[in-house]
């Protein structure tokens, strides 16, 4: 498997678990053989798109693309040092322990209207 396959499948082995969620409970809820789901979070096999967009609507998660130019303002915005006003996740961990966490603060802070900036 490809690195980015293995951080796919750590990070939703890590979330399922933070969630609390057992893996056979999981694949009822999206019509999967455990063992399949278990082959895809050890790494042993890849996920087609439409499974891992089960596997992600399941565990409330978002699929984003971002383009590879793009990448290191990605990087650069959540490790940039966070302020009063804005909450900046540093690691997967952190997000994986703020998506288990329902009072967690938000993940960006919108400006209030009329403000005029």
């Amino acid at each position: 498997m490809s690195d980015a396959g293995t951080v796919i499948s750590e990070t939703l082995r890590a979330i399922r678990e933070a969630k609390g969620i057992r893996q056979s409970e999981l694949a009822r809820t999206i019509g999967m053989d455990p063992g399949h789901l278990s082959r895809i979070e050890s790494g042993q096999s890849n996920p087609n798109i439409a499974t891992l967009t089960e596997i992600a609507r399941a565990l409330d998660l978002e699929i984003m693309l971002v383009p590879r130019d793009k990448i290191p303002a990605v990087r650069a915005i959540t490790t940039r040092p966070k302020s009063s006003t804005e909450y900046v996740f540093e690691s997967p961990n952190q997000l994986i322990g703020t998506l288990s966490n329902k009072s967690a603060p938000p993940a960006y802070r919108l400006d209030e209207e009329g403000d005029g900036e």
